[in-house]
């Protein structure tokens, strides 16, 4: 890989976790590694590069090794390739069928994409900034989330909402959730808090209610639903 491609990377990766930090993101980069918030806002923008030393500094910040840093805005580039934004008034959203692969940041490989879905971009306003899948609903996810979602209902997940970010998150609302500490799977449920945990509803009444695995946000939410799509011939 050449120098170019490493600076595309790097820059992919870490416009993401700044992303996901939420107001005052690079102010706090930059007081951990000690650099000016506008040399931090000289990197997002592609202007400044850093050194290896300095890149090496972030990726840490964020929790990663350097190489790993690297891959995630190697797949961050990947998933803008698949999530274009066209000229014109609509946005594309990579589609997965069933269940996603909830690994880093709810990132979508290349062998799960099924296709595109388009949506008129003014209806998203500032999402559009945003990372988002669209993914068509399994038959069990979808029994457990009538009637407000049904079986090969397609919804829209917003990977930077709350994006780790805890303030963020609004309880009652519909959120893609990893099932397990491991990452391999998702469901969609409504999550609230209840007496210090949160708590995994189904709007079918016929499934119980159950505390989550976590009740971290940014380790159980993989981004929030926030569009949808239903066959009303059916209703």
């Amino acid at each position: 890989m050449n120098e170019s491609d490493l600076d595309k990377a790097f820059h992919a990766a870490l416009s993401a976790e700044i992303l996901k930090g939420g107001r005052g993101a690079q102010a706090r980069l930059a007081k951990k590694v000690g650099l000016t918030p506008t040399y931090i806002t000289r990197l997002l923008k592609s202007k400044a590069y850093g050194s290896e030393q300095t890149r090496r500094k972030i990726a840490r910040v964020f929790g990663y090794e350097y190489e790993e840093f690297l891959d995630l805005g190697r797949e961050e580039k990947a998933q803008q390739r698949n999530s274009d934004v066209p000229e014109g008034d609509y946005y594309s959203a990579p589609l997965v069928e069933g269940r996603i692969a909830a690994g880093s940041g709810g990132l979508v490989s290349p062998d799960q994409i099924k296709s595109k879905v388009w949506i008129y971009a003014p209806a998203l306003r500032e999402r559009r900034q945003h990372r988002l899948t669209a993914v068509q609903v399994s038959e069990k996810d979808g029994e457990s989330m009538l009637p407000t979602i049904g079986p090969d209902d397609i919804v829209l997940i917003d990977h930077h909402d709350p994006g780790g970010v805890p303030s963020h998150f609004k309880s009652g609302k519909i959120y893609a959730v990893r099932t397990d500490r491991l990452n391999s799977d998702t469901a969609i449920k409504r999550v609230y808090r209840s007496n210090g945990n949160l708590v995994l509803a189904s709007d079918n009444r016929a499934y119980p209610p159950i505390v989550a695995w976590s009740n971290d946000i940014s380790e159980l939410i993989i981004g929030r639903v926030v569009w949808g799509w239903r066959d009303l011939l059916k209703a």
